[in-house]
């Protein structure tokens, strides 16, 4: 009977439509536990990293999530201790560990399983989520990461096509316009200041093992008596500034030191002053003694108790020294109290 017909078929778009929806329901599930694994997987790399900038892994070699959710002392917890890995209950496998980069470590991820290609968007979306900035993928399109894969695989065992990996440098974010104190692998610009440091308001340097720059320049300030300062360029002291080194501190630049302002108090170093090019003031200079290899331009006094010596001198203040030792011209409109002058190689 025509009616009877009729509900069978329809019974049969039923059943179509159940199986239809329910399959759809399946890929959004599956969907969501990728991204889920993928956002966990992410954030066990994040932690890696952590771990890696905090001195836990200085050489290359794997780390487990169990390292990371229980380091030894000193170190604090770089996991949450309930997270599970990612890889439980499917069947991709995680893979965490450090390389070495031009002598700094750096963290590497993987995360390889069945079907990589086809779970790899949603995987992807999770690890993003979890806020990795890049990831790349074997055989994919090619990413400033693509250069360390033999070095991740020499920790982590061989990536097969389409494997998900992440290294620090790039994967992870870096804010370019700022001075990580610790180094990144495979990013030594991250490291490195490119634009001249000012200090003001009686800020200085406290703690320098050793100072290298082209410019140092600063209001005031002090080094301690255990430091080095080097500069390969000029040293540069504000109008109001006093720098103070003290009595066993070595002073070094390959440029000049310029101090400059009507207010400008004394410079005084009890050691040796060493100057590669000039050294140009308009307050006094107070040295031990003052070397250069270039042009020293005073505007006030200069006293050095042992000796002055310099390519030429050009002195509108008083002179004060024991010996100035030159090879070129000696201009002294404001006289010379006590001096003996030595002219070397046809100077006057």
């Amino acid at each position: 009977m025509p009616w009877i017909l009729a509900a069978g078929v329809i019974g049969v778009l039923v059943a179509l439509w159940q199986g239809f929806w329910q399959e759809e329901r399946q890929a959004l599930v599956d969907a969501e536990l990728e991204r889920e694994r993928g956002r966990i997987w992410g954030m066990t790399c994040a932690a890696t990293h952590r771990a890696v900038q905090a001195g836990l892994v200085t050489t290359a070699r794997r780390v487990t999530p169990a390292e990371l959710r229980a380091p030894p002392a000193p170190f604090r917890p770089f996991l949450p201790a309930g997270l599970n890995a990612a890889d439980a209950g499917a069947a991709v496998t995680a893979g965490y560990g450090a390389v070495v980069v031009d002598g700094v470590a750096m963290a590497v991820c993987a995360l390889t399983g069945a079907d990589i290609a086809v779970r790899g968007p949603s995987l992807r979306e999770g690890a993003v989520m979890a806020g990795l900035e890049r990831v790349g993928f074997v055989g994919g399109d090619a990413t400033p990461m693509h250069g360390q894969v033999a070095a991740l695989e020499a920790v982590l065992g061989a990536l097969g096509a389409d494997s998900m990996f992440v290294t620090a440098d790039f994967g992870i974010g870096h804010a370019s316009e700022r001075v990580h104190r610790r180094a990144i692998g495979g990013r030594p610009e991250l490291s490195t200041v490119a634009q001249d440091i000012g200090f003001r308001g009686g800020t200085g340097i406290r703690r320098a093992g050793r100072i290298a720059s082209v410019v140092t320049e600063a209001a005031g300030g002090s080094m301690p008596a255990t430091a080095r300062a080097e500069a390969s360029g000029d040293v540069i002291v504000g109008s109001s500034g006093r720098f103070t080194v003290r009595a066993v501190t070595a002073l070094e630049a390959d440029g000049g030191f310029a101090f400059g302002g009507g207010t400008q108090t004394a410079f005084s170093i009890p050691q040796a002053l060493s100057v590669g090019t000039s050294m140009r003031s308009r307050g006094a200079v107070e040295a031990g003694s003052v070397t250069l290899s270039g042009r020293l331009d005073t505007g006030g006094a200069l006293q050095a108790s042992t000796e002055v010596r310099a390519a030429g001198l050009v002195l509108n203040g008083e002179v004060s020294a024991v010996t100035a030792t030159f090879t070129g011209n000696l201009d002294v409109p404001g006289g010379c109290s006590g001096c003996v002058v030595t002219p070397v190689g046809g100077g006057s």
